[in-house]
């Protein structure tokens, strides 16, 4: 015991002598490391921003596509199950108004089967088309965005040269009338 209480005191003396010298390597380091994790994080926040600036319209882009895509794919899925409802709903009312023996509604019937078919068709076609105008549509947003983006880029970094080279003039001049 006698043994353990003579290392403590000999490490509670060191300590006590060299506190102030502990907290200032301390200090140092913890502000050495808190200047790293806030330059590694700048880093990082430009990373992403740009690949943001670059990458996003293209990721909206990409999404806004799929989403049109699964909603069209949906669409004509919808179309087609409903026309073919309609088909079979048309022929059995059509088989049945022939057993009865009124021909002439089993023709009608018939006839209006073809009509919901050929209006699936037309249906499928239109919601296919709008797709892909949608699809353009996209398309095309995203590059006026990107163009516009890239337009205000170019203005913002032009202007600031140029007031730049007016700020740097106008120093030169003042430097030099000064003199």
């Amino acid at each position: 015991v006698d043994f353990i209480k003579s290392i403590w005191n000999d490490v509670y003396q060191w300590f006590d002598e060299n506190q102030a010298l502990i907290q200032q390597v301390f200090s140092i380091y913890w502000n050495a490391i808190q200047s790293n994790i806030q330059t590694v994080l700048s880093v990082i926040q430009v990373i992403v921003e740009t690949f943001m600036n670059t990458f996003g319209p293209f990721i909206e882009l990409a999404w806004n596509n799929i989403c049109t895509v699964v909603i069209t794919v949906w669409e004509l899925i919808k179309n087609s199950i409903q026309t073919a409802i309609d088909v079979i709903q048309g022929i059995i009312k059509a088989v049945m108004l022939a057993i009865t023996g009124d021909w002439s509604g089993a023709w009608n019937e018939i006839k209006g089967v073809g009509d919901t078919i050929w209006n699936g068709i037309v249906t499928n076609a239109q919601i296919i088309f709008n797709g892909f105008v949608q699809i353009l549509s996209n398309i095309w947003e995203t590059i006026k965005s990107v163009a516009s983006s890239a337009w205000e880029t170019l203005k913002s970094t032009v202007l600031g040269l140029i007031d730049g080279l007016v700020s740097g003039a106008q120093s030169a001049w003042d430097t030099m009338s000064n003199a």
